[in-house]
């Protein structure tokens, strides 16, 4: 299994970039942007979203609540 730390690390420094800007790159959006919300989604579960998700998985409950 992976090390969590490494995630956290990851998503510490997308979110400072975030902080500082509204897209990954700058001040509209890029093809990086796409994939990293796409993968995100279910795991920060943004209540703007409009579409339902899966409920989150019970192994990954603990982290996320973390």
């Amino acid at each position: 299994m992976s090390d969590p730390r490494l995630f956290l690390e990851a998503f510490d420094e997308t979110d400072a970039i975030l902080a500082k800007q509204p897209y990954l790159l700058g001040d509209s959006p890029t093809r990086p942007d796409i994939p990293v919300a796409a993968l995100l989604c279910p795991v920060v579960r943004p209540k703007e979203h409009p579409l339902p998700g899966p409920s989150t998985l019970s192994r990954s409950k603990a982290f996320v609540s973390s």
